[in-house]
């Protein structure tokens, strides 16, 4: 949020006069089948991938629009997040990017947090 805060009112990263420049799900390394991507890349103006971003997100599971069948979204072994982190590794170790990150979103919501208002508690 930071970072989008940062940015002058009305334009994007790629909008303004600035040597990075971001990408969805760019392909960072060559692949089996095809290349594998990664969920968010920041690019330098020499077009190196400064950062790069994994993201898994999980639904609130009192929704009421979504099968409750259908969770978890998330795994947490080899076929999900354990396979996150061993990507974002491996674009560091293999130079494909300068850092990478895996980033985990949960919204799990529950009354009192949805009926807070935001303020200096949050």
């Amino acid at each position: 949020m930071m970072f989008q805060n940062a940015m002058p009112r009305g334009k994007t990263v790629n909008e303004q006069d600035s040597p990075y420049k971001v990408f969805n799900d760019y392909p960072i390394a060559r692949g089996k089948r095809r290349s594998l991507c990664t969920g968010l890349a920041i690019l330098s103006g020499s077009g190196s991938v400064e950062v790069a971003v994994e993201f898994k997100y999980e639904s609130a599971h009192a929704r009421g629009d979504i099968w409750p069948s259908k969770f978890p979204v998330v795994f947490w072994g080899d076929e999900g997040v354990g396979e996150d982190i061993k990507r974002i590794k491996s674009f560091v170790a293999d130079k494909k990017a300068q850092v990478a990150y895996s980033l985990f979103i949960e919204r799990e919501v529950t009354s009192a947090i949805e009926s807070r208002t935001p303020g200096a508690n949050g």
